[in-house]
């Protein structure tokens, strides 16, 4: 009786951690995905001529491939959660 009370508090403290895990990565994606669609704009409005202003623009369209590949890597992160859960 003793063993089958420990493993249901196990299960609901891995729940809970899977929980809060899950919804910091979703969190974390909502906030880089908003972070890329602003990013977008600014690239396209420093798309002059201007070496300084280049160079922003070639930052910028880094940053945002950088927000790109970071939405990648929680996404692999949350499919990892969901094996676990699952498997």
């Amino acid at each position: 009786m003793h063993s089958f009370t420990h493993a249901e508090a196990y299960a609901s403290d891995a729940f809970w951690a899977w929980a809060t895990a899950r919804r910091e990565i979703d969190a974390a994606i909502t906030a880089l995905e908003s972070a890329g669609a602003a990013l977008v704009a600014l690239v396209d409005d420093s798309d002059w001529q201007s070496d300084g202003v280049r160079a922003l623009h070639e930052l910028l369209g880094r940053v945002q491939d950088g927000t790109g590949s970071e939405i990648g890597g929680l996404q692999v992160r949350a499919w990892e959660l969901e094996a676990v859960v699952q498997g």
